[in-house]
């Protein structure tokens, strides 16, 4: 499953990921209702 590719995640504006970052509740709720739901895509 390629997650960029689907939509569910977006990385940063710089089109970069950054594994080593924290995330915030926001960021994780985002990431968990667009893998559940192609809705939210």
């Amino acid at each position: 499953m390629d997650l960029y590719g689907n939509g569910i995640t977006t990385g940063y504006p710089s089109e970069t990921f950054q594994p080593g970052a924290s995330t915030t509740r926001a960021e994780y709720s985002v990431f968990l209702a667009r893998a559940m739901n192609e809705d939210f895509r």
